[in-house]
């Protein structure tokens, strides 16, 4: 279980380059947590359940992300953008991430990732 916290945390780090080609970051986020739900990652005696592992990737996703992103705030002192980011973003890539780890474990990982797509798209154009 670790890897996949490990490469989820990673990710956003590395997405960030890709960002600057592909304008659809929901799509991008939600295919890049589905590619880390579906590697076959972890030990034998691990917990394999699919929304657990949704969690830790949508956790670990969301949180270095948030971080990434508020790196500019974090010079002006306006820890309140922070506190927001982490009080919504979060949650929702947890969500996603979930709603991903559950349709690959039901072996329909496209309509999950469909899914986390549209609620992603639709979080991002109401913030």
């Amino acid at each position: 279980m670790f890897e996949l916290g490990l490469y989820a945390t990673i990710a956003p780090w590395v997405m960030l380059i890709v960002s600057k080609v592909w304008q659809y970051p929901a799509v991008l986020e939600e295919i890049i947590k589905m590619l880390i739900l579906r590697a076959p990652l972890g030990g034998q005696g691990e917990l394999r359940v699919g929304w657990v592992r949704g969690l830790v990737v949508g956790l670990a996703f969301g949180l270095s992300e948030a971080v990434l992103y508020t790196i500019p705030v974090w010079s002006s002192g306006d820890w309140s953008v922070m506190v927001a980011r982490l009080a919504m973003t979060v949650p929702m890539h947890m969500i996603g991430g979930i709603v991903i780890g559950v349709a690959v474990e039901r072996r329909i990982a496209i309509v999950g990732l469909v899914v986390a797509m549209l609620m992603h798209g639709l979080f991002n154009s109401l913030i």
